[in-house]
C-alpha cells in the first residue's frame, strides 16, 4: 500500500489552518502544521510532498516565504500551492505565481476544489520525480557508455549517411593521431585513404556504403603523420526508427601481429634450415673420416716425389678446414642444456672460420686483439649465436674493403665494479641513426626494411642478459669516424682465480 502523501499546512488563523486540516486528513493526507513564516521554513526542510501556503502570516509574507523556499536547492522541487482571502485581486496572484508558487487559491473554497488542486499539485510533482530519475538514469547511461567507448583498445568511429566522421573514441584519436574534435566532419574515407593510391574511393567498402557491410576487412590507414597502419575493421550500419542513418566503423592495428607472422616465418625457416644443415653436416662426417684418414695413409707413404707430397698436405689442410666447418655447423645446431666453461675467444675464432671465405670475398679486414684465454661460464652455442649476428651484421654494415675490430678483454663493471670480460665489435659502417639508437634493441625494429626480421639484436641482447651482462652500442654517421661499436660485459666465472 502507497505511503499517504505529507502536507505541510501553513495558517496563523487557528479556526481556517482546523478546517481545511480536516478536509486534508479527510481526504487521506498526513498534515503537518505551522503558524508563521519562520516555522515553515524549518518544517520545510523535512521535504513534505506539499506546502499549502498562506500569504497573510504575522512574521513573514506568504511571498517571501515561497521565495526562500524556491531558492533552496534542498527544497525548490516542493510544489507550493498558495491561498488568502485578503489578497485576491490579478495582480496578487501574479506576485504569486512570478515569487515561485505552484498555484493560487482565493475563497469561496469548497473541500472538492481544495482535494482536486492538491492532487493535480502531487500528479504534477510525481511527473517532475519521474523525469527527474529518467534524466539521471540518461546521464548515467550516457557518462558509462562514454567510459566503456573510451576504454576500448579498439579505435571507432560512427558516420553519417553521407560518411562524414560524427564521433572517434580515445583509440581512435590514438591510432589516427587527431584529436576527435579535428577529424568531426572529415569524410571516412578522404581521412584514413588520403594520397593512397592502392585504395581508391570507388573500392572502399565505407565510401561506398549502401547499408549492407559485412565482416572482417583488411586495409591499410594513414595517420596524421602520414605514418601507414595495416589495419583489421569491421563496418556495421545503425539504423534511427527503422532507418539506417550511417556506420561505425571499430578498427584496429594488426601491424605487430603481421610482423610477429612474418618473423615467425622466418624464424620456422631459418630452424628448418639449420636442421637440414645439421643432418648433412652429420652425413658428410662418415665419408669424411674416411677419406680423411685414407689421405693420411698416402701422406706416409715413402714412395712420394716432393710435388706430389706438397698435394697431399694442401689436400689434408683443406680437409681439416671442412672438418671443422662441420663440427662449426653442428655446433651452431646442437645446444647442451647444462652451461659450462668456455673461452670467448675461441668462440669468436670459430664464428670467423665460418665466415672466412665470405670476409674474403668481400676483401673485409678483421682485426684481431684478444687478452690471454679468458674463461666464462655459460652455453657457448648461444654466445656464438650473439657474436656471429654481430658479426653478420658489421659485415652487412661495411659492404666491401672495410675492416672490422674484434676486441677481448678483462674489464669491469662501472655500475657495480664486478670484474669481467668486455666484448667489443667495431666496423667502419655508414653509422646507424641516432633516432634509431634507442629502438636497436626492440623486437621486430630493424634498419634494413625488407631483409631484416628485426629479431637478431633483441634475441642477442637476451641471451647477454641471461648470462648476467649488458649490451651497449655507439654510433656515429659523420667524419671518418662514422661507424658502429657493440659493447658486451659478461662476469667472469671466477674473478680471482
Amino acid at each position: 500500500m502507497q505511503e499517504a502523501a505529507t502536507i505541510l499546512l501553513v495558517d496563523d488563523t487557528d479556526a481556517q489552518r482546523y478546517a481545511l486540516s480536516r478536509v486534508l486528513r479527510t481526504g487521506g493526507y498526513r498534515v503537518e502544521e505551522a503558524t508563521s513564516g519562520e516555522e515553515a521554513l524549518q518544517k520545510a526542510s523535512a521535504r513534505p510532498d506539499l506546502i499549502l501556503l498562506d500569504v497573510g502570516l504575522p512574521d513573514l509574507d506568504g511571498y517571501e516565504v515561497c521565495r526562500r523556499i524556491k531558492s533552496d536547492p534542498a527544497t525548490r522541487s516542493i510544489p507550493i500551492l498558495q491561498m488568502s482571502a485578503s489578497y485576491v485581486s490579478p495582480r496578487h496572484k501574479v506576485m504569486g505565481l512570478e515569487g515561485g508558487a505552484d498555484g493560487y487559491l482565493t475563497p469561496p473554497l469548497e473541500g472538492p476544489e481544495l482535494l482536486a488542486n492538491v492532487r493535480a499539485m502531487l500528479r504534477m510533482r510525481a511527473a517532475e520525480d519521474r523525469a527527474a530519475r529518467q534524466t539521471s538514469e540518461i546521464e548515467a547511461a550516457r557518462a558509462e557508455l562514454h567510459a566503456v567507448l573510451h576504454s576500448l583498445a579498439e579505435g571507432l568511429l560512427r558516420m553519417d549517411r553521407d560518411g562524414c566522421i560524427c564521433y572517434a573514441n580515445s583509440a581512435a584519436e590514438r591510432l589516427l593521431g587527431y584529436p576527435s574534435e579535428t577529424i568531426r566532419g572529415f569524410r571516412f574515407h578522404d581521412l584514413v585513404h588520403r594520397n593512397l593510391s592502392s585504395c581508391a574511393k570507388q573500392s572502399c567498402p565505407v565510401a561506398k556504403f549502401s547499408g549492407d557491410l559485412k565482416g572482417t576487412l583488411e586495409s591499410v590507414f594513414v595517420r596524421k603523420d602520414g605514418y601507414p597502419l595495416t589495419i583489421e575493421y569491421t563496418a556495421s550500419p545503425y539504423a534511427v526508427g527503422g532507418e539506417v542513418e550511417g556506420v561505425v566503423v571499430s578498427f584496429r592495428d594488426i601491424g605487430e601481429r603481421k610482423r610477429s607472422e612474418e618473423a615467425l616465418r622466418a624464424t620456422e625457416k631459418l630452424a628448418s634450415t639449420g636442421r637440414m644443415a645439421a643432418t648433412i653436416a652429420h652425413e658428410i662426417n662418415n665419408p669424411l673420416e674416411a677419406i680423411t684418414n685414407l689421405v693420411y695413409l698416402i701422406s706416409v707413404s715413402p714412395s712420394l716425389d716432393n710435388d706430389t707430397r706438397r698435394y697431399v698436405d694442401m689436400a689434408q689442410a683443406e680437409l681439416s678446414r671442412v672438418t671443422h666447418i662441420s663440427k662449426q655447423t653442428l655446433g651452431f645446431y646442437r645446444q647442451s642444456s647444462n652451461a659450462g666453461e668456455f673461452s670467448l675467444s675461441d668462440v669468436a675464432e670459430g664464428v670467423l672460420g665460418v665466415m672466412e671465405r665470405k670476409l674474403k670475398a668481400a676483401e673485409i679486414e678483421v682485426v684481431r686483439r684478444y687478452q690471454a684465454k679468458i674463461m666464462l661460464r655459460g652455453h657457448a652455442g648461444e654466445m656464438r649465436q650473439v657474436i656471429s649476428n654481430l658479426i653478420l651484421n658489421a659485415m652487412e654494415a661495411v659492404g666491401t674493403k672495410g675492416r672490422i675490430w674484434l676486441h677481448i678483454h678483462k674489464g669491469r663493471d662501472w655500475r657495480n665494479g664486478r670484474e669481467g670480460v668486455r666484448f667489443m665489435i667495431s666496423d667502419t659502417g655508414s653509422g646507424i641513426p641516432r633516432n634509431k639508437l634507442k629502438q636497436i634493441f626492440e623486437p621486430f625494429f630493424t634498419t634494413k626494411q625488407e631483409k631484416g626480421t628485426g629479431l637478431g639484436l633483441w634475441v642477442s641482447n637476451g641471451i647477454v642478459h641471461k648470462h648476467g651482462g649488458y649490451m651497449r652500442v655507439r654510433s656515429s654517421q659523420s667524419g671518418a669516424g662514422h661507424g658502429t661499436c657493440f659493447s658486451i660485459f659478461l662476469p667472469l666465472v671466477n674473478p680471482h682465480a
